[in-house]
Parts: C-alpha cells; structure tokens; sequence
C-alpha cells in the first residue's frame, strides 16, 4: 500500500458513522463524536507523519481521549496525538491532567509553577510540608537554563493540600526517558514538545507525578485519571502499548528497558504489584529469554476461557476496595493471597471477580 493510500484509508476510517457509532459509546454527555472526528481530523491534516501512521493506532488514540472525556489538541491543549515511526501514540497534556484532577470531584483548585534563578524559594518537608514561592519578575529573554525547577499544587474539598516539587535534574532525567526527546537528539525527529514548548513540559512532569497520588472519594474518577498517567508514560516507551479499535492495550510481552533512566512507575496499581517470578519453561536447544523490566510485569498466558482481568478491570478493582474502606494495596493483596494464593492484583482470574466483588460489597 502506497503512503498516499494509506493515508486515505487512515481519513476513511475515521470519518465514517461505525467508527462515530463507536465513540459515541465511549463519550461523555458532553462531547459529540463529530466534533471528536473533526479535531482528529484537522491534526491529520495538519501533520503528514501522523498521515502515515497505521489507522489503528490512530483510532486507538481517537477512543482513548474519548473515553477520558479530553479533546486532542485544539485550543485546549488536552491531549495530542504524536506519530513514532508508522504508530500514533497519545501524549497528554498538562492541561488534560489537570483537568481529570478537577473532574475527580475533589480537588478545588490546581496550580503549576516554574521557579527560576531569581526568585524566592523555599521548599519544606517532614510532618509539616510546605512551599514559598516569591516569583521575581520575569525576564524578557526567559531562558530554560535559568529554571532551577517545577512544582504542581493541587487543593482539596476538605482544606488540605498536596504538592510535587522537582529540582532540574530530575525533570531532565524524565526528559531523557522521553522516546520523542530521544528521537530528536538522534536526529531522527525535527521537533519535540520538550523544545518547541519547554514551559508546558516543566510544568507536566510534576503535574504528572502529583496525579499519580490524588486521594480517593466515593464519588469521583480517579480511575480515568489513573488511566491517563499510564497512557501517556507507557506512550513515551517503545512497544508498551498495543492499539486495537477499543483503545490501548498493555503489551504482555514487554521489551526490554533501552533507557538509562529510572524504571518507569505508571500507576499505582502496578508500581505495588510485583513481578511474576516463574521457571523458565524446558526447550531443547533454545535459550531462555530475559525477563522484561519488572515495573512492567510480564503477563502470564492466560486460559482461554478464564482470562487475566484487563489494566481498567485491574484500576476498577482498586477503585471499589477503596470505597468500601480497604487500605491499598496491603489489604487487597492479603486477601488475594488467603483466598486465591495469587500476590498481584495482575493474576486475578475473570472468574473471581463475582467473589471479590461480594466479600467486597459484604465488608467482611
């Protein structure tokens, strides 16, 4: 198939009333698939190297931002879609973070700074944590080598606040695990967001982290916000996502870590689930192959008729035994071990969950 009919079939299968049929199921009360189809379309058109990526992947993007309830790019900086190679990976914005937080139903009010060489600033931990930021006036050449670091606050219902600081060195080090940052140094991009728009990625690497630890409630949606943190960190590593026409899947198989960063830690869910610890199976004359990272566990084979439940089944879970006043992940894990003698919420077979789902519901 040639690029240009390629890219044909990408606008074809976009703008067409199954695909919008399909968003439909997936959008929020507040946004219509045309106007999704469209935004998706003027990015299409404005960007030849997203032409070019697999329609699948395009799609995937499309129906994952649906069902967050952000738009792609527009005027409201939401979420973008990013073509590496022929796939299109989601990236979301600061702006799209920080609207989930908002949308969780218990956050009031959400902030993102960058401190520079001159200003004020004082940063206090232990039991009683604070920030003082005295902001001088900035400069009319501001330069990236005057930041010194960047911090997101967010404000809760209740009065109290939470707030994530990161020092220079540690926002770069995020930077060198970006896959489109690593591109760009090798010269295999012309752009990158961490050069065309520095400010806005300052500001999304704490905003990022904080979202990762926003408390729960009974009511609010924390597991979208979950769900666009691991989106958008697994959409920065090579071969971690797997796009079908519902969305994004995790790859079982992941690859190795090419990056000399720290492991990535997509959510919470699987930053406290420990990795698989299984014999290597018995082939003559092959090798064994190495274990993947193990912050990004390796899926086991699961039976055909009873699977392993899905990354949203998994975040569901955690969400409902947070309701019902279980501490995560101690709780759960301890009752996964005496019940079904599995140590992660990764092994939990689609049949246990009608049992889960009453001892959870029952409080015993």
């Amino acid at each position: 198939m040639s690029e240009s009919n390629q890219a044909l079939t990408v606008f074809q299968q976009i703008d067409n009333e199954s695909f919008k049929n399909q968003l439909a199921r997936a959008l929020p009360n507040t946004l219509k698939p045309d106007r999704m189809v469209r935004l998706a379309l003027t990015m299409l058109k404005k960007n030849d190297r997203l032409q070019k990526c697999s329609p699948i992947s395009v799609m995937a993007c499309v129906v994952e931002i649906a069902q967050l309830g952000l738009e792609p790019e527009g005027v409201l900086g939401h979420a973008y879609m990013v073509p590496f190679g022929d796939q299109c990976t989601l990236i979301v914005g600061y702006r799209g973070f920080m609207h989930l937080m908002y949308q969780s139903g218990i956050v009031t009010e959400i902030s993102a700074e960058i401190v520079r060489r001159p200003d004020k600033f004082q940063r206090v931990l232990g039991t009683q944590r604070g920030l003082l930021h005295e902001p001088a006036p900035i400069p009319e050449k501001d330069e990236e080598k005057n930041w010194i670091g960047a911090y997101a606050v967010a404000g809760f219902l209740n009065g109290k606040t939470a707030f994530e600081y990161l020092e220079k060195v540690k926002i770069y080090q995020a930077r060198a695990r970006s896959r489109g940052y690593q591109q760009y140094v090798k010269g295999d991009a012309k752009s990158t967001p961490w050069v065309t728009d520095p400010e806005e990625m300052w500001k999304k690497t704490p905003i990022r982290r904080l979202a990762k630890r926003m408390p729960m409630s009974t009511s609010d949606r924390r597991g979208e916000l979950l769900r666009a943190v691991m989106l958008d960190e697994y959409g920065e590593r090579k071969n971690l996502l797997i796009p079908t026409l519902s969305g994004f899947e995790v790859n079982p198989d992941p690859p190795e870590d090419d990056t000399n960063g720290e492991p990535i830690k997509p959510t919470e869910e699987v930053k406290n689930s420990e990795p698989v610890k299984k014999s290597a199976p018995k082939s003559a004359g092959k090798k064994a192959a190495a274990p993947p990272n193990p912050t990004v566990p390796k899926a086991q084979i699961p039976k055909e008729d009873d699977p392993f439940i899905t990354t949203k089944e998994q975040t569901d879970l955690y969400n409902k035994a947070a309701v019902c006043g279980w501490r995560i992940p101690d709780d759960l894990k301890k009752y996964l071990q005496k019940k079904f003698k599995i140590d992660s919420v990764l092994l939990v077979r689609r049949s246990f969950l009608p049992e889960i789902y009453k001892t959870l519901e029952s409080g015993t």
